[in-house]
């Protein structure tokens, strides 16, 4: 029993299949229109590029600088790069292009979701090297292409400045709560020093502590000051390596002073907690809890004020590096190419299969 012809065969029995001539004039034919519409209507490309800030500042670094474990935030989060493309290819960005553009009417999903698609397949956004987001457009008008890629441009400044502004406005809420803590616990400090002194008649606590071990209380409140420092640097300024070793060798050398005090404090007679009657430690309690304080609120302070630095400077967070241009170069229509692509080498499949003298029209022929 004969098998049933495969679609192949059926598609190559066409009677202008089989004649080398009408195959040959029209798969010629059809080349030429696709080779006329790979190039006409000509299309035109706009490209315009941006320049998001460095790691560390703006929103990336807004975005592993807050909570508590920003180190492991920061390793698992993406890379700058990888987040302004999220940023710049994301819905927001895009129905803001359309409202600017006046693509679509107002409470009209249908003509939102087609202003959606004509954008989505007009713009491409891609990362270019150095961390330079180029954001193309394509499209029949020069003009039209250029002020698409304008338009897109500002939108993803505005949403990538958005996005800094409202961080950097999270970050300064916590800082200024922090900071006003930190300074009602240092007024309260003060006031229980100095009425400490007022109560045992200590007008002169260096010369009746001793000072060496006034100089311990005041190392000692700073060295817990600076523990605070580095942990808070650790949380609002991760990226900043440098900062935090700093903090580290600042804290490495308070230690070794300590270590000096205690030893001169020990050497003038006994240790601290043997020389010292109870009042006298209590001071000392007092002083490094006020020197805490002090050293606790200058940190918060220098955060908030580093934090409104960033905000006040947060709308310059993207740069365009070059700004709106119609690229150049002749643009060729990629569906028409694609479709010339494929018609030659569907050509070339049937010269080849036609040449099978048991397939070919001597095949017929004998059939």
């Amino acid at each position: 029993m004969t098998p049933p012809p495969s679609i192949i065969d059926q598609l190559m029995a066409l009677s202008w299949v089989r004649d080398p001539l009408r195959r040959r004039l029209t798969c010629g034919v059809l080349a030429l229109i696709l080779a006329v519409l790979s190039v006409f209507p000509q299309h035109y490309v706009a490209h315009v590029k941006l320049s998001p800030q460095q790691p560390g500042e703006g929103l990336g670094g807004a975005l592993t600088q807050l909570g508590g474990m920003a180190g492991v935030a920061s390793a698992l989060a993406p890379s700058p790069v990888e987040l302004y493309l999220h940023i710049a290819r994301g819905h927001d960005v895009l129905d803001d292009a359309i409202n600017r553009l006046h693509l679509a009417a107002s409470g009209d999903p249908r003509a939102l979701r087609k202003a959606q698609l004509e954008l989505l397949h007009a713009v491409d956004i891609e990362s270019v090297r150095g961390g330079v987001i180029d954001v193309q457009a394509r499209d029949a008008s020069p003009d039209q292409a250029r002020q698409i890629v304008s338009v897109y441009a500002g939108a993803i400044r505005d949403r990538i400045t958005g996005l800094a502004a409202a961080q950097a406005g999270v970050k300064r809420a916590v800082l200024t709560e922090r900071m006003t803590a930190a300074n009602a616990r240092m007024v309260a400090d003060r006031a229980a020093l100095a009425q400490f002194r007022a109560d045992h008649d200590l007008a002169a606590p260096e010369i009746a502590l001793g000072a060496s071990v006034t100089q311990l209380a005041e190392l000692e409140g700073r060295l817990q000051g600076k523990v605070v420092e580095l942990q808070t640097a650790v949380q609002f300024a991760a990226d900043n390596a440098i900062q935090i070793r700093q903090i580290q060798s600042q804290i490495d050398d308070l230690q070794r002073q300590i270590s000096r005090a205690q030893g001169q404090a020990s050497s003038a007679g006994a240790t601290p907690s043997q020389a010292l009657a109870a009042n006298q430690l209590e001071y000392q309690d007092r002083f490094r809890a006020l020197q805490y304080s002090i050293s606790l609120y200058e940190v918060y302070q220098r955060y908030l004020e580093t934090s409104e630095i960033e905000d006040s400077t947060s709308s310059g967070g993207v740069e365009i590096i070059e700004n709106p241009y119609v690229d150049p170069r002749r643009q060729f229509n990629l569906q028409a190419v694609g479709a010339l692509v494929l018609l030659l080498v569907a050509a070339g499949c049937a010269e080849i299969y036609l040449r099978d003298p048991r397939r070919g029209p001597a095949a017929s022929l004998r059939g």
